[in-house]
């Protein structure tokens, strides 16, 4: 996000009215356009948005809606309102960023240091950005600093100057929706600063490679074969477009999967007719239970395809003849056993088009979804 300083603001204001106004006056009207002296032009509607945002952000008020509690840390009784230390060092320093309060934690190297605020409500496979600024001091080059809700966390490497972070995730399906918010350590040896974070629902647009066609990030049409491969360590960490039903746990790069977990996607293009595919998956973390890969035509009934759980930590499997032809397929991923913990860092799907559209790379963008406006 760029940072323009109040004077710069208002002097593109002033630049967008002047030129809006010499465009106006330049424009023949219509019979129909005279009829109603307020009426808009298309030019002129754009450049108010603009406008809007200039004067917005010169006044500090940002078009997306923040759903932290005090999110530039002010002060109640000693410590920011909204917000609780949980671990041994932690304070908040006034002026610390660009005028601004920020918050500050400090580990020994083994500890794992965080504020926190109380739960927030998150709508289940609704898509947040979180962002932040940080920075750190620290001593050696092990742990990160943390950041997100709990259940869908990310590790950052900083550095010493400030710098803006962010990511987006999908939030699970859950019976509880309500998870806390940290910015803090862990195995830090030294001090870490967090300032001006933000939390803040958003809705994603996928690239279009044919009418009627389109394409996530990490999917791909290439000479006749649709291919899957997510990249968990993108932008949008556990969220792509194939995503169809998300209960489970996300850390930094991979899916966190306990007793009942399960993740569903859906897989192909739309008219492309699938003839056949190929699942790989791997973990790269396993405490207990099993890891099951089915899929299915319908989300009703399944085929097993593979088990993965501490002797076997990867698979890749055909998928049944009889589940083809096929324009789109299901592959689930759930976590059998009692107590289980399993991590999945690695997916990939892959398929036959018999009607492929044209070669095509996928790409997902994230926007602001302003206060009051309803998802898409």
């Amino acid at each position: 996000m760029c940072r323009i300083s109040e004077s710069k603001r208002w002097q593109l204001l002033l630049e967008l009215v002047a030129a809006d106004i010499r465009l106006c006056a330049m424009k023949p009207r219509t019979r129909e356009a005279k009829k109603s002296l307020f009426q808009q032009a298309p030019l002129v509607k754009n450049s108010l948005r603009l406008a809007l945002w200039v004067c917005g952000t010169a006044a500090g008020i940002g078009l997306a809606e923040n759903l932290l509690p005090n999110p530039k840390f002010d002060e109640v009784a000693n410590q920011p309102a909204g917000w609780q230390l949980v671990g041994s060092t932690g304070q908040r320093l006034p002026n610390a960023h660009e005028n601004r309060s920020a918050l500050m934690v400090k580990g020994n190297g083994k500890s794992q240091t965080f504020w926190r605020t109380e739960p927030i409500t998150l709508k289940p496979n609704s898509l947040y950005r979180f962002n932040f600024f940080g920075r750190w001091e620290r001593a050696n080059p092990e742990g990160g600093a943390l950041a997100g809700p709990s259940t869908i966390n990310r590790d950052f490497l900083l550095t010493e100057t400030w710098a803006r972070y962010s990511y987006v995730f999908s939030a699970p399906s859950s019976d509880a929706p309500k998870d806390f918010v940290r910015l803090g350590e862990w195995h830090v040896s030294g001090s870490v600063y967090f300032a001006d974070a933000a939390l803040s629902p958003v809705s994603a647009t996928f690239r279009r490679i044919a009418p009627g066609i389109e394409l996530g990030e990490s999917e791909s049409v290439q000479g006749g074969t649709y291919r899957f491969k997510p990249n968990f360590k993108g932008i949008g960490a556990n969220y792509h477009r194939p995503l169809n039903v998300n209960r489970a746990a996300f850390n930094t790069d991979r899916w966190v999967f306990y007793s009942g977990s399960e993740v569903i996607y859906r897989l192909g293009v739309k008219g492309g007719g699938q003839a056949r595919a190929k699942v790989d998956t791997s973990l790269n973390y396993h405490a207990s239970g099993s890891l099951h890969v089915d899929a299915s035509r319908d989300r009703t009934n399944w085929v097993s395809l593979a088990m993965c759980d501490g002797q076997r930590r990867s698979a890749s499997v055909e998928l049944p003849a009889d589940l083809f032809p096929s324009d789109e397929l299901f592959v689930r991923l759930s976590c059998r056993g009692t107590n289980s913990s399993l991590q999945v860092n690695a997916f990939e799907y892959e398929s036959r088009l018999t009607k492929p559209p044209p070669d095509g790379e996928g790409l997902t963008t994230f926007a602001d979804i302003a206060p009051g406006a309803s998802e898409k």
